[in-house]
C-alpha cells in the first residue's frame, strides 16, 4: 500500500518484476502489505485477484 488509498501491484513473470499496476484499495475485500496475489488485468484495470499463501513455484 502506498498512501492508504492505493495499492501498487508489482507484476512478475518467472520471478522477475516486469511491470506494475496501481489500484484503489477499495478494489480489494482485504489486503495487507506483503500479500502475494495472482491477478488478472485487462485494459489497465484489475479484473480479478486471489490472495495466495505463498509465491507459486516456477515449475
Amino acid at each position: 500500500m502506498v498512501d492508504g488509498e492505493h495499492v501498487v501491484l508489482l507484476l512478475e513473470e518467472d520471478g522477475t518484476t516486469v511491470d506494475q499496476h496501481v489500484a484503489s484499495v477499495d478494489e480489494f475485500d482485504t489486503i495487507a502489505e506483503g500479500d502475494i496475489l495472482i491477478v488478472l488485468i485487462g485494459d489497465d484495470e484489475l479484473l480479478w485477484y486471489r490472495i495466495v499463501p505463498e509465491r507459486p513455484s516456477r515449475e
